[in-house]
């Protein structure tokens, strides 16, 4: 390789290096990391990024790493006419929040509710920060109790 190729790769080395190492350093950045070795990457991810987890039941299942049995499924046990719009789980206290409408007798939107439900099975994840341990979130969600019902 010419010496011209060298100090061009060189270059591009010194500024990757620059831009990465004040990173490195960043407590954030350690937290994720505990939280993806924990959770595996999507689910890490999400616990490390923020205090709640939405998703869409008719795009696709929830991470099984935070949420083991979903809460819709408690939903439509007891509501079974009701159609799951989406779900916000709140991964620091564990509590969530099922979004449903119902269907007219002519297919159209009936009344819209909310449901709270608390999980009876979770399991922190902590991290090391400054030398203690501190809860990230909650993951492996179960065992789901309705205790809450709204109309909107």
């Amino acid at each position: 390789m010419p010496l011209k190729n060298w100090a061009a790769l060189a270059v591009i080395v010194a500024v990757v290096l620059v831009a990465a190492v004040p990173r490195a350093f960043d407590p954030a950045t350690w937290t994720l990391v505990q939280a993806v070795r924990a959770l595996g990457p999507v689910g890490g991810w999400h616990c490390a990024a923020g205090a709640t987890y939405v998703y869409d039941p008719s795009r696709g299942r929830p991470d099984s790493a935070l949420i083991v049995e979903r809460p819709e499924d408690t939903v439509l046990a007891r509501a079974p006419e009701q159609v799951i719009d989406h779900v916000d789980a709140d991964l620091s206290g564990g509590d969530s929040l099922v979004w449903t409408h119902g269907i007219t007798s002519d297919g159209g939107d009936g009344p819209r509710r909310v449901y709270v439900l608390s999980p009876g099975r979770l399991q922190p994840i902590t991290v090391d920060q400054a030398g203690r341990a501190a809860t990230l979130c909650n993951a492996g969600m179960a065992d789901w109790r309705i205790v809450g019902e709204e109309e909107m």
